[in-house]
């Protein structure tokens, strides 16, 4: 009897402090949020999300929509990705999800993650990034463009 109250008492926190298969899952994806922030260098962009579709220069330097500051921008690029991209919020849902039901809304979870991850590999996402003198980020915005339905 002693040994079932010391592996009850072992596996009790267990839900807490292990990851679901589905929050694995939901942690995929290119993390764009820590990628375009305020100073990363356009090569770094560049390596990234790979090369512009199309450039733009400024004849007069302007500031961009949805910018943190006023310095003007010169340039902006405007890029065209394929595939997922991390969304923090669904992570962070999921993990609720499991967290709350002590690891049996994992059964639910892990089929509506995979369907989730599936749905967002199909988009195309474009991002227009716009860019300092110096070639430093400053504002981006960002549009999903989802797949025509063949058939």
């Amino acid at each position: 009897m002693p040994r079932r109250i010391l592996l009850f008492a072992l596996m009790l926190p267990a839900p807490f402090f292990g990851t679901g298969c589905s929050l694995v899952v939901a942690e995929g994806g290119k993390d764009v949020h820590r990628l375009l922030v305020p100073g990363r260098s356009r090569s770094a962009i560049d390596r990234s999300l790979g090369n512009p579709i199309s450039q733009e220069h400024f004849a007069s330097p302007l500031v961009p929509p949805h910018s943190p500051s006023t310095i003007p921008a010169t340039d902006s690029a405007l890029y065209e990705y394929h595939g997922r991209v991390k969304d923090p919020l669904a992570f962070e849902a999921l993990g609720m999800l499991v967290g709350m039901t002590f690891g049996l809304g994992e059964v639910v979870a892990f089929p509506e993650s995979l369907k989730m991850a599936s749905q967002m590999s199909k988009i195309t996402h474009h991002y227009k990034v716009w860019y300092s003198a110096d070639g430093t980020y400053l504002s981006h915005t960002h549009e999903e463009a989802t797949p025509q339905k063949s058939g």
